[in-house]
């Protein structure tokens, strides 16, 4: 693993911008969720414990909801890191890295074996520990994503980014009651109807298409997030190659879907994919 010539956490910059590894903008079109954001906000400001599980299925929203709000946050949160937490591998993976980033060995010097990642947790936690400025208010985010499963190195490393006062622990899951007891919890369910009606608005330019058609789409389709945008990609993409052109509409897909929902939304998410 390559290791960088300095610390940036030990750069005059560092006091006072975010020191931000593998975290993405929210996706361009990101849509409301604003009592969300808000609810997120209170867990993190106020809530007992120092980790917050997002659960919901796939599809919902949950990694650009978080996305979305340390944007918004940005003042707030001195270093962002975000972990990919599908399993014991990936969770390893983004903590070398990290500690790649910030200069920090994840070998033992004696054997040049790989240290355990506890070891590697631990000497990330004190950079951050040495390198913040005391009066600096600002958080230490660390957001594990896609845990699905409840295995071993994801709990006790949790344990130990929540020993430091300054983390918050961010955790993205499709299981509910992740760590009941032990965390902050929030559920991400479909959208709402505004919500879901501006979305389809936005991305299909509202002039050209009535309000009744674009409210059939939404209830049609529960208002979800992922079949929403997979019908919207699909739209998209059909005007430009339908026999219909430009003037392929949502009643057009309605239609199709009336016959073969779930060939149209396979079709809509392979479009979907190519689109992004």
């Amino acid at each position: 693993m390559t290791y960088t010539n300095s610390n940036p956490l030990r750069s005059p910059e560092s006091s006072t911008k975010q020191i931000s590894f593998g975290v993405e903008d929210p996706v361009r079109d990101f849509i409301g969720r604003k009592d969300k954001l808000k609810e997120l906000d209170g867990l993190i400001e106020d809530g007992m414990h120092s980790a917050v599980v997002i659960s919901g299925l796939g599809g919902m929203g949950k990694s650009e909801l978080v996305r979305k709000y340390l944007l918004q946050n940005k003042s707030n949160v001195s270093i962002c890191h975000w972990v990919n937490g599908e399993s014991a591998e990936t969770l390893r993976s983004s903590f070398e890295q990290f500690a790649a980033y910030l200069n920090v060995p994840t070998t033992d010097k004696q054997n040049d074996k790989p240290l355990q990642l506890y070891y590697t947790v631990n000497s990330i936690l004190n950079q951050v520990k040495e390198n913040i400025n005391l009066l600096d208010k600002r958080k230490y985010i660390i957001v594990i994503d896609n845990v699905d499963d409840l295995y071993d190195d994801f709990i006790k490393v949790t344990k130990q980014l929540c020993s430091y006062s300054r983390s918050i622990v961010i955790i993205t899951s499709r299981r509910l009651f992740l760590l009941e007891g032990q965390s902050e919890f929030m559920e991400l369910s479909e959208w709402t109807k505004e919500d879901a009606v501006e979305y389809v608005n936005q991305r299909l330019n509202s002039q050209q298409q009535m309000d009744s058609d674009v409210d059939l789409l939404c209830s049609t389709l529960l208002c979800d997030p992922l079949a929403l945008s997979q019908a919207v990609a699909y739209i998209r993409h059909q005007k430009q190659v339908s026999f219909e052109g430009p003037s392929y509409s949502i009643r057009h897909y309605l239609a199709e879907y009336e016959c073969k929902g779930e060939y149209l939304l396979n079709k809509a998410l392979q479009v979907s994919t190519q689109e992004h």
